[in-house]
């Protein structure tokens, strides 16, 4: 059964940054799409947190489907419906979905700069390991030998 824990961002291979000139907003989050923790996420309308699940095992997400545009949509609003209520603010409110390609908005709510799209962000600062939230089952914490916080 899957649960909600709080990991260190590095443990699930999300990286923590501040971009250059945006870091009144918060943070921004990259994923380290060459790791083996593979994470995906759900960002909350609400309050903005950040909802990480890792690894192929999501039976939404990774169920055989067409390959098409309108079942990969339909797979993406399904699995946002399916997670537990945001750990911060208790609503079922998210409404993006979140892989190595999504502009996330920063803490504050605000969106991803237009003029940074399509290019390399700029990091301001080296932001220390941080808790996130993590949905899984014990398996995938013992694959990823994950330590709960």
């Amino acid at each position: 059964m899957r649960t909600l824990h709080q990991v260190a961002a590095s443990e699930i291979a999300v990286i923590p940054y501040y971009l250059e000139s945006c870091q009144q907003h918060g943070l921004q989050y990259r994923i380290n799409q060459y790791e083996r923790a593979e994470p995906l996420g759900a960002q909350c309308g609400n309050c903005h947190t950040i909802v990480w699940i890792t690894g192929r095992s999501d039976p939404i997400l990774f169920k055989e489907a067409p390959n098409n545009q309108e079942s990969y949509h339909d797979h993406n609003r399904r699995f946002l419906k399916f997670l537990p209520a945001c750990p911060h603010c208790h609503q079922q409110a998210y409404d993006l979905f979140i892989n190595n390609i999504t502009l996330k908005r920063f803490e504050d709510g605000n969106p991803f700069p237009q003029e940074f799209y399509g290019v390399d962000e700029e990091m301001s600062a080296k932001v220390k390991d941080i808790p996130v939230w993590w949905y899984g089952d014990e398996a995938e914490a013992k694959r990823l030998n994950l330590h709960f916080l």
